[in-house]
This record gives C-alpha cells, structure tokens and sequence, in this order.
C-alpha cells in the first residue's frame, strides 16, 4: 500500500469535527491500548486530552523505551576526502 492509498482513503476525512467530538472515555481507552491506530492517534491530540498530558508523557516514554531501548543514534558522514560522489539530497 503506498502513501498515495492512504491519502485516499483519509482525503474526505474532517479531522477537525472528529477531534472537537472525543470524549474523556474515549482518551482513556486509547491510552490503555498497546497498539493505536490512526482514531487513537487523533484522541491523543484531540483538546480533550489536554487533561491527560502527564499520562500521555508516560505511554510516550513507555513506548519510545520499548521500541528503541536507551539508546542514540547518530548519523555522520566521514570522508577521506574533501570529494563525494554520493549526489545526497542534503549536500
């Protein structure tokens, strides 16, 4: 399934209505999940869950822990030379 797909199959989707309907209980049962999917993703943000912002912090930290350990990862170019050939994007 490519970007273009899901765009589609959100493109009509009125976001704005559906964050200005969530309810506490329904925060509430998205951060109990283990696994959210995009209607939980829109409860998490939605202006209801401003009175969650502490329990959210915590799943958020549960979950990056989880999914990545206490770990950094860095990404530096070393070159030998003062010449790329690599054509990157960001150069």
């Amino acid at each position: 399934m490519s970007f273009y797909d899901e765009y589609l199959k959100y493109k009509d989707f009125d976001v704005k209505g559906y964050l200005e309907t969530v309810t506490d209980n329904e925060v509430n049962k998205s951060l109990k999940k283990s696994k959210l999917n995009i209607y939980d993703f829109l409860n998490l943000i939605s202006p209801t869950a401003s009175k969650y912002i502490e329990q959210i912090a915590q799943k958020s930290r549960e979950t990056a822990l989880y999914n990545f350990g206490k770990t950094i990862s860095l990404y530096a170019p070393l070159y030998i030379s003062n010449y790329c050939s690599n054509e990157c994007s960001y150069c």
